[in-house]
């Protein structure tokens, strides 16, 4: 009975229980810096009492193309005195995986070294922290002071998640506990880099849908928030070219486009091709408002209606000249 009263009024079984589409709710920032921060977190993760005040100044003066999140492993911690900062930057053009950099710096250096990378990529006077060899990395959001079904349900996955991959010489994966990445109705949430796909209603029973999706393409629509590389009209459309194509479609070179039309609605476009240029193309697709869907629960006191979507005349051709 304590059980059933703890998970009464929680958004994310509110959005399950509603059918609610995860697609499109991806982030998509140029530039995403993630910070080794002690707990306690507060609900703004840069005013948690472990968070450099001076790094939270850099990475506001770089405006909104850059996201920072506070992350945490009792695996990964860092030497006494030192931070760990993985940097995953948006490549120029047509892409598949961010540009990833990854620092362990004594904690004095943090928001010097924030203010070097934002500036360039791989600063020098930051060389001798630089960590070499860098792999995948999963962030899942147990943020539990900003939302309890990130604490309750994300903890969880974070756990399995954890014991599944081991050490990182095994697995080639480390996992780690993140900030509030955004949408906690979708919980349990999380980011998957260096791919910058992110996921949502993620079970410890069905992680395979997450660390092999090329593999479990029917779990697309329940658990696929989207690709960070694209915005959400865009993201829609990937997923549904992802169903299409099929395996090899997450290693695509690829980059979108999308503009509002007159009669209402988005006309997306995502264009792609192999890393050997072997296969190109573009996939077009009009994005319209659907019906939405009333989330209560957490921090939602009042029903929210949360807008969904869907993806019609779908048509794949070739890629322009």
């Amino acid at each position: 009975m304590e059980q059933q009263a703890e998970r009464r009024g929680m958004c994310s079984l509110a959005s399950i229980a509603a059918g609610e589409d995860p697609g499109g709710t991806a982030g998509a920032y140029g530039i995403y810096l993630l910070v080794e921060t002690p707990f306690p977190w507060e609900r703004d993760i840069v005013k948690s009492p472990h968070f450099p005040p001076a790094l939270g100044e850099a990475v506001l003066a770089a405006g909104a193309g850059c996201r920072v999140l506070g992350i945490a492993s009792a695996r990964h911690a860092s030497p006494q005195g030192m931070r760990r900062m993985i940097v995953y930057r948006r490549p120029d053009g047509p892409f598949a995986r961010f540009e990833q950099e990854e620092y362990v710096v004594p904690h004095d250096r943090l928001a010097a070294l924030a203010a070097a990378v934002l500036a360039q990529p791989r600063p020098a006077e930051f060389a001798e922290y630089r960590v070499a060899g860098a792999g995948r990395n999963v962030f899942v959001c147990t943020h539990g002071r900003r939302d309890r079904c990130c604490g309750l349900h994300g903890y969880a996955v974070y756990e399995a998640l954890d014991r599944r991959c081991g050490e990182p010489s095994e697995s080639g994966i480390r996992v780690w506990r993140v900030s509030h990445i955004g949408g906690h109705r979708l919980a349990p949430t999380l980011i998957d880099f260096p791919s910058g796909r992110f996921w949502a209603h993620v079970r410890p029973e069905r992680l395979e849908a997450v660390l092999e999706p090329e593999a479990h393409l029917s779990d697309l629509a329940a658990h696929y928030r989207g690709w960070g590389g694209l915005r959400p009209p865009e993201q829609l459309l990937e997923r549904e070219a992802w169903l299409r194509e099929g395996a090899g479609w997450a290693d695509y070179l690829k980059t979108g486009s999308s503009e509002p039309l007159p009669s209402g609605g988005v006309r997306a476009t995502v264009e792609f091709r192999s890393a050997d240029g072997s296969v190109s193309g573009a996939y077009e697709g009009i994005v319209r408002e659907t019906a939405p869907v009333a989330i209560i629960g957490c921090d939602y006191h009042e029903p929210e209606w949360v807008p969904q979507y869907r993806v019609e005349e779908i048509v794949r051709r070739p890629a322009a000249n």
